[in-house]
């Protein structure tokens, strides 16, 4: 399908769907909205591109101190109208990759034991991704770095797919003392081998707590999360129009 996109005086893109066999007219403001004059909808009624952002949050309990952190970027994000879903590792096992090699050329690992296929599937559609994991033994939990390494090979296998090239990717963790950035490299490291653009924020994205609730006392991690949700609206956004310009 070829898009073409013609500038108007007005500010406004008109863009055109060429196919075979139809045409499809739909008209884009420079904001990035959309405004489709052809399928019913009418002239100047803006339909909104929602954008999405997924959250895996690797800790062996469920909506705990990680869960808060990624809530808390979430607020952010929906306030800038992103929708936002997120996956709980909680009483699941996420095995680890086989080394079968069977993945190549089929964009998704073919093992169907556990929740990975689905969660994989989900980080191709989305067009945020963050990890979450508290610290275990100076590093991220199990679970997570077993799907880390599983979505690894899957991407190194279908290197041409490019499956998640060019999203936005950050990572919060959970501490009671340290270890907190071994974990923060740990989660980045999987973004940086797939060409996408890691989001900062105002601090290293971390809060300190051990039971749940406690890292809500933790000031600065809180508006560490806050602002890492901002930027992350501000690079999706800016991406967004990139694509549209």
């Amino acid at each position: 399908m070829l898009l073409t996109v013609a500038r108007s005086m007005t500010g406004i893109e008109k863009a055109s769907d060429k196919m075979t066999d139809s045409t499809k007219t739909v008209l884009f403001d420079l904001d990035g909205t959309i405004i489709d004059s052809e399928e019913g909808i009418g002239f100047g009624r803006r339909r909104e591109i929602i954008m999405k952002v997924l959250a895996i949050n690797g800790s062996a309990g469920k909506d705990g101190n990680t869960a808060i952190l990624i809530n808390t970027i979430f607020e952010e994000l929906h306030q800038a109208g992103f929708e936002t879903e997120m996956v709980q590792l909680s009483r699941q096992i996420i095995e680890p990759c086989k080394a079968c090699w069977a993945c190549g050329g089929r964009k998704n690992c073919v093992h169907k034991k556990d929740l990975f296929q689905e969660i994989f599937e989900k980080m191709t559609q989305a067009d945020g991704i963050i990890l979450g994991s508290p610290v275990y033994t100076a590093n991220i939990s199990a679970n997570m770095q077993a799907f880390l390494e599983r979505a690894s090979v899957v991407t190194d296998m279908n290197r041409d797919a490019d499956l998640l090239k060019y999203k936005a990717g950050a990572s919060v963790t959970a501490a009671r003392r340290g270890g907190a950035i071994a974990a923060l490299d740990a989660m980045n490291r999987f973004f940086m081998l797939q060409n996408m653009f890691v989001v900062g924020s105002s601090y290293w994205p971390m809060a300190y707590g051990q039971m749940p609730g406690d890292v809500q006392k933790d000031e600065e991690g809180m508006e560490t999360m806050r602002n890492l949700g901002r930027n992350m609206a501000y690079l999706l956004k800016a991406l967004e129009e990139r694509r549209n310009g």
